[in-house]
């Protein structure tokens, strides 16, 4: 275009020279000619010299694509105007632009295209009856189109404002830098995500592509996304050349471009700025402000997205090496919060495959802590402390508190959807859980571990059809995924097609080179009890050099009918703080466990209160400011009735607060302690937490014990009609070390007894 103008201002400058021009872009093709000198043919030639065709003295006109392209660009549009669809060479239709101002180009209707509009004119006036008609059914298709649409973009959330970041390309000579393109990208889709009203794919879906050359169209259509962000980086040392372009999935224009070139020290920068570009170009506004980026060690960052890469890979040796990538980039800046949040992503993925889960999640959760120290607005690491306080503290509540914060700060956060969808699934309420799920798999269309829960809620739900069908689904996604052990062949073990669910558990042992537990529960089921203990002895053998959860053995000893030792090993399980044991509360593996008495105990104890008719959903101390006490603690607690409960039950709340002794012993307090309920109008047919304040008070005055006394911790149970519903402790053993019993009497009246 720049070049149009210039050729303009010579001819202004020579009268007697006429000019006229057409402008379009398209391909091109250097060739040798008759003469064999180089020149240039192609499609784009020829379309550029029809647009011009349609043309008289001064004029500039441009094809609808180039129009486009100048219209992203505030400077160019006033002068841009349309003189609708022109008829060219062949019969052939093309939307032509006119460009002029008042300094170049000719404002007048070229006399081509102003012939044309008169015949077109009096041929109309043979059609005006046919329109009219035409107009009635026009009208109507298109209010049912309308409707259609709308219709649509209220069930998906609004397409249009939705992207997916694809893995940047390394044009590097030496091609080494394809840590540092994916890393570049899933910082530009972190910043994204943040965006208020847009919807942006998780990393999963959006790095599915990688190397395979998808158009935006094919990207836009499998993972449901209008725009698409592509581009490419070249490094060469300290230098960086980046090249971004944003697409419309839909039609394939370019909605907007850039190049940047940068020293390795302005890339932090750069990210904001290709964030902010994108946002400007999709017409969104910023919700919150980017974080200010201070100047960082390069080399710091470097190591860090060589971790980044790493930690993305599933097997032990990756994760181990990203983990030294991560620790390395501390050691150069000890305050960049992303490196501790890559070690608790590390340590997270670790636990319960490689690493036994006491050894790796209170790693996690220590590196989260101090991600979070350093950036409380980082949503990832709070997903992970959430996972932990689940895990080593079998406190949901805290988890889903956490995982809500997570949410606020990044709503496209997949991973979080995905935990939220568990909490519903332990307590029983498989409806909710997997709404959740189907969410996180919005945000993730091509994740298989979503996809692998979405199976595991269907068959929980009875749904086996479509647990089929959604395990069909993740085959497809990766026919290498094998999390754990096959849920499609569950589901067709579920339905009673055993041969199709053997020969899937056994591919599964291929890949995974591991017995495969779901296989021996299919024998055990299909009376080949022989062949099931066989697996059975490979797995407690392979325990004794490597962690293979306690779960997944008692899920063999329930199909083998041994209810003692499948308790035994849950209660392992338990010991070991194994992070899929709340699972049990869905799986149907473990439904013939459901009747016996331990089993809702053992549940209680690792936070699940399934199926329960009130549940606790806060249990939180704070230290009160007491000049006249040693300690002064308050603890308050929530507890909310399942929904449709009816007034006319007894809830009944039992605290207990416990001391430690100087040799470490566990003791029922002897310190002062009171509760009082603050929601004082507790209708139980309100589905919203009712909650009680109990505090723990040492005096001053109190003659100091000889045991040498000092808070321990607390223990909570709540009863609906005399049963036992849910019980919270903190630390966790005091459930074990001081067991409630299951049954209390009920008072003489129907009033709701106060706590004790």
């Amino acid at each position: 275009m720049r070049c149009a103008l210039q050729l303009t201002e010579v001819v202004r400058q020579s009268p007697r020279l006429q000019l006229r021009m057409g402008i379009h872009s398209g391909p091109v093709d250097q060739l040798a000619d008759v003469n064999e000198q180089s020149n240039i043919a192609g499609s784009g030639i020829n379309t550029a010299q029809r647009v011009m065709d349609c043309g008289d003295t001064g004029h500039i006109l441009l094809s609808r694509r180039v129009a486009d392209d100048l219209a992203q660009y505030g400077r160019w549009q006033p002068d841009l105007h349309d003189l609708g669809k022109v008829e060219v060479k062949h019969g052939v239709k093309m939307e032509i632009f006119n460009f002029y101002s008042e300094k170049v180009g000719n404002a007048a209707v070229p006399k081509k295209i102003a012939m044309a509009r008169k015949s077109a004119s009096r041929r109309a006036r043979f059609h005006v009856l046919l329109t009219v008609l035409a107009l009635v059914a026009v009208i109507a298709a298109a209010t049912f189109f309308l409707f259609h649409r709308a219709k649509l973009r209220n069930a998906t959330g609004g397409v249009e404002k939705s992207i997916a970041v694809l893995p940047f390309v390394d044009l590097s000579q030496a091609k080494d830098q394809e840590y540092f393109c994916d890393g570049m990208s899933e910082e530009i889709l972190d910043g994204l995500a943040k965006v208020e009203g847009l919807r942006v794919v998780a990393r999963t879906s959006s790095f599915s592509f990688k190397g395979k050359n998808a158009d935006a169209g094919e990207v836009g259509k499998k993972l449901k996304v209008e725009n698409v962000l592509e581009g490419s980086v070249r490094r060469e040392g300290n230098r960086v050349r980046i090249t971004t372009q944003l697409i419309n999935a839909r039609n394939g224009f370019q909605l907007w471009s850039e190049t940047y070139e940068r020293e390795l020290q302005g890339v932090f920068a750069l990210q904001d700025e290709i964030t902010r570009a994108v946002v400007a170009a999709l017409k969104l506004k910023l919700a919150i402000s980017l974080p200010v980026h201070e100047q960082r060690n390069t080399e710091a960052y470097d190591l860090y997205l060589q971790g980044l890469y790493l930690s993305n890979k599933g097997s032990e040796k990756d994760l181990r090496e990203g983990l030294t990538f991560f620790q390395r980039a501390l050691e150069k800046d000890p305050k960049l919060s992303r490196a501790w949040t890559g070690i608790a992503k590390v340590w997270f993925y670790l636990a319960d495959v490689y690493v036994k889960p006491l050894e790796a999640y209170p790693a996690s959760r220590a590196a989260a802590l101090k991600a979070i120290e350093l950036d409380d607005k980082d949503a990832e690491a709070h997903c992970y402390l959430a996972e932990a306080k689940r895990i080593l503290d079998w406190d949901l509540p805290s988890e889903e508190a956490e995982l809500q914060h997570a949410l606020q700060l990044d709503p496209n956060s997949a991973p979080v959807h995905f935990f939220l969808a568990l909490l519903p699934l332990f307590r029983g309420e498989m409806k909710e859980g997997l709404e959740l799920v189907l969410k996180a798999e919005q945000l993730d269309p091509v994740s298989p571990i979503i996809s692998y829960v979405a199976t595991a809620a269907y068959l929980a739900d009875n749904r086996i059809e479509e647990a089929i069908i959604e395990g069909q689904r993740t085959q497809q996604l990766d026919p290498h995924y094998f999390y754990l052990d096959s849920n499609l062949a569950a589901a067709y073990r579920e339905k009673g097609n055993f041969e199709e669910a053997i020969a899937l558990y056994e591919k599964g042992q291929e890949e995974t080179h591991l017995p495969s537990s779901g296989l021996a529960i299919t024998y055990a089921r299909t009376g080949r009890g022989e062949e099931a203990r066989k697996i059975l002895d490979q797995l407690l053998q392979l325990r004794r050099t490597r962690y293979i959860s306690a779960q997944i053995i008692a899920a063999i000893y329930v199909a083998l009918g041994d209810k003692e030792e499948a308790f035994r090993w849950l209660e392992v399980a338990a010991t070991e703080h194994s992070g899929i044991l709340q699972w049990i509360a869905f799986l149907p593996e473990f439904r013939p466990l459901r009747p016996d008495a331990r089993f809702p105990n053992l549940l209680r104890r690792i936070g699940v209160p399934h199926n329960s008719s009130v549940s606790i959903t806060e249990t939180s101390v704070s230290e009160i400011k007491d000049q006249n006490a040693q300690i002064h603690l308050s603890l308050r607690i929530g507890v909310k009735p399942r929904p449709n409960t009816q007034n006319g039950h007894v809830v009944r709340l039992a605290v207990s607060f416990y001391d430690l002794t100087k040799d470490g012993k566990w003791k029922p307090t002897d310190a002062r302690t009171a509760y009082d309920w603050l929601t004082r109008d507790r209708d139980w047919t309100d589905p919203s937490p009712k909650f009680l304040a109990a505090t723990y008070v040492r005096p001053k005055t109190q003659i100091a014990s000889p045991e040498g006394r000092r808070y321990g911790g607390f223990a909570v149970h709540v009863y609906f009609d005399g049963q036992l519903q849910d019980a919270r402790a903190n630390p966790p053993e005091l459930l074990n070390l001081f067991p409630a019993p299951d049954q209390v009497a009920l008072p003489p009246n129907t009033a709701t007894s106060p706590p004790h």
